[in-house]
This record gives structure tokens, C-alpha cells and sequence, in this order.
């Protein structure tokens, strides 16, 4: 935790705001409801949530009260879904604490996509949001619009999280001008995606007095291989576990001393309680020796909000924000309806500065390609000039840049049988009108990967050459498509031999390896991984055809590019692949794909 946060933020100007307006709720609160200017043009919804007797137009600091930064998790409604709603309400009218809660990226009425007429190039399709009528949520999960500039910026080597935290650093950065509010006694909470951004502020700011995590906390190592829930771009740390050996619990450890509390659900299948307790125990003995204060409120409930899980919670918030008010059992409210939080309603457009010009996340992520294609640009001009001197280091940098040097795909020696496994697969199909033998294996992998090959070998004819498909929907136990079984039925009859190489993922096979985003964990790429088993499957391919002396081989790949990265091959045809990342990341028409 960085103890100059306060320094720092005196020394950045107070960001933008401008009051939309003020509603006063009879049950004794009211809402202000602000745009607030984080970065120039980047403007956030923002509410403030207080009791009526909280706060004047004359400066009190006797009635200055702790306020709550609420973080809200994966909502298309943002802050205005009803229990984040109850949360804000249960903070104002039981703790009487002020509250902030804010509409993250691409999430409530903060679309960071265009509304394009041609909907081939209209991402906003896709981009989760809401009805203010009718509060109806429009185009579920909120996470895909998240990945897709959170892909583009890590091949641009930033990080979307960055974005998620800054915002909240310049709310803080604004509470604290609040003269109603004390500034010494700030507390944040959220759960899931919430949950996330609030463990990542609290160990970046030490203004965060007090925090409470819930639905989010564990250890990667546990689930990542649950395979349950989606992580998005902004919760990945680009070589987080390896090598810079940091794992979520860290963020904890660097909260320590300042108090914190986990709230996860027995019955969670992203963050449960179970992943909770090993998180802990792998901490445990840092966390003793800085006297971290981590309590733990394991609840029957599955993930999200739940009223046991929030009485705990307040009682902890009142515990460590000095508050004289003894929180009551979490009460259920009437949610105020979405039109009357909206920013947006009434055919009126209230995000927005007279005098500012928008700046959406493709813009942040067109401006940094545009540095990127310059440097790109400069380097290619080296090689161009360098000949083949120059051009050699060019696969040592792929190498690094996928983590293929990391995966174990070492060359097989002495292999034999032993190495792989032929499994009974319901998969018999067989190239008609042709004598060819089949051989099926399983080859086992140092990573999480196995990669399968399906052997089509000519009877009674020695291949002059065996091409190696990849890519397509051989992954066992699935049968081969038309495309390779065209491929198999036509290079047999010419006496070429086929291997169907199937690749982790591939075919509707999902190994934790291949979880979105994962290998970029530890330190390596979707494109590594598959390229680790496409090299380990040549191999093996290499002793099996070894009696026929030095037999050729081609490749053949289906949409995928790993085939690019085997040095093998004589031939390679490569098939409906992407071949200039430059495209993807400077595209400013966003597709669904």
C-alpha cells in the first residue's frame, strides 16, 4: 500500500463535476446525482447517497459522518440495480453513513461503444445496458464488452484494470472535497466484479480505511481450475502468478495493517468459501507478522449480495468506522425506479460537459496503437534492412511473447508407447473405398494440454510425405469434419499419410489451461499453449513415421495460428487466420466476433 495516496492526491487537480440533480426520498434520504470527469472526456455517473440531517450548505465539522465508496459488481443497471440499491439504503437510513456509487465501464450508462447503423460493425450490440422505463436488462453478461478492448490492450502491453482503478482513485479524490463527509474515515465495498475493484483500491490507496470484499477473494491456483466463471480482461494480471509470484491474497497482505473483511458464500461457484480458506492459509503467516486485521464471514449463500453476508458486514463497517449507531438486520427497500437514477432519461442526454469532448476506451486504445504501429513501423525497417541477420531474432521475440520457452515442449527422445495412451473413442469413422489404418493416441503433455492425433496411414504404400492437420474438430471424441475428412479421403488415395492433430480446447474440450485469459497468468499466451502441443504432437508424430527415413512433412491449419510457429514443415497452408494484429487492435468499428 502506498502511504503518500493522500500526498499524491493533493497534488492531482480535484476532477470535474457537475450536479444533475438532487432527489429527496420521504423514507429520509437524498440522492445528488453528479457527472464526474475522471480523465478529460472519460465522464462517470456518479450518486451520493445521504440521510437528510447529513451535511449543509454551511460548513459543520461536527456533523461530518464516514462515507462508503460501494463498487457494484458485473450489473447491466449499474448502481441502480435493486440490490445494490437495498445495500445503499441499508448504509444511509441504518448506519447513517453517506455512500457513492458510480457506473463502471460499459456497465448502466456508461456505453463506451458506437451506435452504429450497420450492425456487422456495431459492437453496442453486445455491450450490456438497461431500459430506464422498465429497468429491463438488455444484452447479458456485461463481460464481453470488457474483453474486448481489455484483448486489444493487452497485446498493446497495458492493462485494462488500470481504467477500473483510476476511476475510483478520482472519486476518492473528489469525496474527500466533500465538507460533510470525513475524509479520515472512508470505507469501500463491493461484491464480484465489485468485489475486485474493491481489493485492488484498497491495497493502492490507504485512504480506503476500511474494506470489504466479498464474492471474489481465493487463490488462482484453485479457480482457474474450477472452470466456473468467467474472468474478464480487467481482473487478469498479465504474468501475475509467474513470474512476479503475486496471487489475489497478496492484496491483503498489502492492505495489512488496515482492516479488512472477506465475505464469500458456501455456495459460490466463483469465489467459495472453501477458496476463501485457502487463500488465507497461504497468507496466513504474512499476514500475522504485519498484524493484518482480516476478518472472514463464510455464509451459506451462492454468490453476490445476501442478507446474512451484509449484517456482517455492516457490523464490521460499524465496528472499525467508530460509528455510535449499531447496525439492525439487513432491511429490504423499495428500489428507487431507473428512470429516476438515470442520466439519460426523458430524451435528455446529462452526461456531458458543454465544453468536453468524449473519450471512450477505443479511443484510449486507438491512441496507444498508434504508438505501438510507430515503434512497429521503426522495427520493421531494421529488419527489412538487417537481412537475414537482422530477421533471426525475430522468432526468439515470439517465443517470449507467447511463453512458448516455458511450456515443457520439449524434443521426445526414446519414445515409445509409453508416452501416449490409445483410447476406445465412439469416433469410427473411415475414409470410404480405401485401404487405410487408423491409429488414435492421446500424447501426454507437460502442461495442462493433451493433445490427441488421429493417424491415417495408406496400407500397403510407404507416405511420401505426412501432412499434419490442425485446427479443426478432431479433438476426441468428436468425428473429423467434412473439410478433414476431404483431406484424409484425397491425401490417402494419393499416398500421403494424415494426422489429425487435435489441440487443447479445440472440438468442445475445455481444459482449465484454455480458460479465458489464464495462461496469460503465467506469463504465457492462448497461442503458446497451443503451440507447446502442436510441437510436442510433431514429435510424436516423428518417431512414429521414423522407419520411413526421412518422410517430409507439411502442415495443413484450420483458423489457427500456432501451425506458424513450427519450424517443421516444408509446406504450410494456412487457413482463414489472423495475420496482422494491427487490424485488431486499430479497428475502430467494432465487431461482435
Amino acid at each position: 500500500a502506498t502511504s503518500a495516496a493522500a500526498a499524491a492526491s493533493q497534488r492531482r487537480p480535484t476532477p470535474r463535476a457537475r450536479q444533475v440533480c438532487r432527489r429527496v426520498d420521504p423514507r429520509g434520504f437524498e440522492v445528488s446525482m453528479l457527472v464526474l470527469e475522471t480523465r478529460p472526456g472519460v465522464l462517470v455517473p456518479v450518486t451520493i447517497w445521504k440521510p437528510l440531517d447529513v451535511g449543509s450548505d454551511r460548513i459543520d465539522t461536527h456533523r461530518s459522518v464516514p462515507v462508503v465508496l460501494l463498487a457494484t459488481g458485473h450489473e447491466p443497471l449499474g448502481f441502480r440495480a435493486p440490490v445494490e440499491q437495498e445495500v445503499l439504503m441499508n448504509l444511509v437510513l441504518n448506519l447513517r453513513l453517506v455512500a457513492v456509487a458510480f457506473d463502471p465501464l460499459c456497465q448502466g450508462e456508461r456505453p463506451q461503444f458506437g451506435r452504429d447503423s450497420d450492425s456487422r460493425h456495431n459492437f453496442s450490440v453486445a455491450e450490456c445496458s438497461f431500459d430506464p422505463q422498465t429497468c429491463e436488462a438488455i444484452h447479458l453478461p456485461c463481460t464481453p464488452a470488457h474483453d474486448v478492448f481489455g484483448e486489444q490492450m493487452f497485446l498493446l502491453g497495458a492493462s485494462l484494470a488500470a481504467y477500473f482503478v483510476y476511476d475510483a482513485i478520482r472519486i476518492l479524490d473528489f469525496i474527500e472535497t466533500l465538507d460533510f463527509v470525513d475524509a479520515s474515515r472512508i470505507a469501500m465495498m463491493g461484491t464480484s466484479g465489485g468485489g475486485m475493484l474493491t481489493a485492488y483500491v484498497g491495497a493502492l490507496d490507504d485512504r480506503i480505511n476500511v474494506s470489504v470484499i466479498s464474492s471474489w477473494m481465493g487463490s488462482w491456483r484453485t479457480q482457474i481450475r474450477s472452470m466456473v466463471c468467467h474472468y474478464d480482461a480487467e481482473q487478469i494480471w498479465w504474468k501475475g502468478l509467474w513470474p512476479l509470484g503475486l496471487d489475489k491474497v497478496d492484496l491483503l497482505i498489502a492492505r495489512a495493517p488496515l482492516p479488512t473483511m472477506i465475505a464469500n458464500g458456501v455456495r459460490d461457484g466463483c469465489a467459495s468459501a472453501r477458496d476463501a480458506q485457502i487463500a488465507l492459509e497461504d497468507a496466513s503467516a504474512a499476514l500475522s507478522a504485519l498484524q493484518g486485521q482480516v476478518a472472514v464471514s463464510l455464509t451459506e449463500g451462492a454468490h453476490g449480495w445476501h442478507a446474512s453476508q451484509l449484517e456482517n458486514a455492516y457490523s464490521f463497517l460499524a465496528t472499525h468506522l467508530g460509528l455510535e449507531t449499531q447496525p439492525s438486520l439487513h432491511a429490504h427497500f423499495e428500489p428507487l425506479p431507473c428512470s429516476a437514477l438515470s442520466f439519460r432519461s426523458g430524451g435528455q442526454d446529462m452526461l456531458q460537459f458543454p465544453d468536453g469532448v468524449p473519450n471512450t476506451m477505443p479511443d484510449v486504445v486507438a491512441e496507444l496503437w498508434s504508438d505501438a504501429l510507430r515503434s512497429l513501423a521503426e522495427r520493421r525497417r531494421v529488419w527489412s534492412g538487417g537481412g537475414a541477420e537482422a530477421r533471426s531474432e525475430i522468432p526468439a521475440k515470439v517465443r517470449e511473447a507467447i511463453g512458448l520457452d516455458t511450456l515443457g515442449a520439449e524434443e521426445v527422445t526414446n519414445w515409445s508407447c509409453a508416452s501416449c495412451s490409445v483410447p476406445d473413442i465412439g469416433d469410427t469413422w473411415m475414409p470410404e473405398g480405401l485401404n487405410v489404418r487408423r491409429s488414435v493416441l492421446v500424447v501426454e503433455h507437460v502442461g495442462a494440454c493433451m493433445p490427441t492425433i488421429k493417424f491415417y496411414q495408406p496400407s500397403g504404400v510407404t507416405p511420401s510425405r505426412v501432412v499434419v492437420a490442425v485446427g479443426g474438430s478432431s479433438y476426441l471424441p468428436e468425428e473429423p469434419s467434412p473439410v478433414e475428412r476431404l483431406l484424409v479421403q484425397e491425401a490417402c488415395a494419393r499416398g500421403v499419410a494424415v494426422a489429425l492433430v487435435g489441440l487443447c480446447g479445440f472440438g468442445g474440450s475445455f481444459n482449465a489451461a484454455t480458460a479465458h485469459f489464464a495462461p496469460l497468468l503465467v506469463g504465457k499466451s492462448h497461442a503458446g499453449v497451443m503451440a507447446g502441443g502442436l510441437l510436442r504432437a510433431v514429435d510424436v508424430l516423428r518417431h512414429l513415421v521414423s522407419s520411413y527415413v526421412a518422410t517430409p512433412m507439411s502442415i495443413f491449419s484450420f483458423g489457427d495460428t500456432a501451425a506458424l510457429l513450427v519450424p517443421e514443415p516444408q509446406i504450410l497452408a494456412a487457413i482463414d487466420i489472423l495475420v496482422v494484429f494491427d487490424s485488431a487492435v486499430g479497428l475502430r468499428a467494432y465487431r461482435r466476433t
